[in-house]
C-alpha cells in the first residue's frame, strides 16, 4: 500500500511566499517573521502559536519548543543570519505595540495570541498574494523544511530530532522526495570503465 506523500514547495515558491507580506506595516513585519520561523525551524502551527520571546535565542538561532506534540520538548534551529533581520524587526515593532516577554511572539495588535486557524488563514492569504498554485499550509512549510534538509545531506535521524518525531518511520516519509535528487546524482556520475 502506498503512503500519501507530503506536499512541499519549491525554493522559488518559498521565496515568493516569504516576500509576500508588506513589511512597511506592523502586521507585515509580524507575518514575514512568522513565515520565516515556521519554515526555517520546521515548526508545527501549534508550536508557533505557543512561542514566547524567551524561547528563541537570536544569537544561536535555537528555538525551544516546550510541550510539543506528545508532550515532548525539543530544540530546533534556524539560521540566525537569515532570520535575525525579519524577526528582529518584528520584535522591535512588537515592543512598540506594548508587548511583554510573557506575551506570544506572534501577537495581534491587542497583544492576544494568534490562533492556529488565524495562522493557517494567513499562510493561505500570502500563498495567493505570491501566486502559488500548489497547496500551501503551515504544515507544507514544515514538509518543505524536512525535505530540503534531507536533500542537503542531513541524516534521517537529525531531521527526526529537529521535527520532534517520536519514530524515525514518520520522518522516512520525506525520503521519497530525495529520490529524484538521487537519480540526478547517479546519472551525473562520471562513468568509470
Amino acid at each position: 500500500r502506498r503512503r500519501r506523500l507530503p506536499k512541499r514547495l519549491s525554493r522559488d515558491e518559498v521565496a515568493a511566499l516569504l516576500a509576500a507580506p508588506d513589511t512597511s506595516t506592523w502586521r507585515g513585519l509580524r507575518d514575514r517573521a512568522m513565515l520565516e520561523v515556521t519554515y526555517r525551524a520546521g515548526l508545527r502551527v501549534s508550536e508557533v502559536v505557543k512561542l514566547r520571546p524567551g524561547d528563541v535565542d537570536m544569537e544561536t538561532g535555537a528555538v525551544h519548543v516546550w510541550n510539543g506534540k506528545g508532550g515532548v520538548d525539543r530544540t530546533s534551529y534556524l539560521d540566525p543570519g537569515r532570520v535575525r533581520e525579519s524577526l528582529g524587526d518584528w520584535m522591535n515593532a512588537r515592543e512598540r505595540l506594548g508587548a511583554r516577554d510573557d506575551d506570544p511572539i506572534f501577537c495581534r495588535e491587542d497583544l492576544g495570541g494568534l490562533s492556529t486557524r488565524a495562522i493557517q488563514y494567513l499562510v493561505r492569504e500570502y500563498k495567493d498574494v505570491a501566486g502559488i498554485t500548489t497547496a500551501c499550509t503551515p504544515h507544507v512549510l514544515r514538509h518543505t523544511f524536512a525535505s530540503e534538509l534531507l536533500e542537503e545531506g542531513f541524516s534521517t535521524r537529525s531531521v527526526q530530532e529537529l521535527l520532534g518525531h517520536a519514530s524515525v518511520a514518520t520522518t522516512e516519509v520525506y525520503l521519497h522526495i530525495s529520490e529524484s535528487k538521487l537519480a540526478e546524482q547517479v546519472r551525473a556520475r562520471a562513468v568509470v570503465p
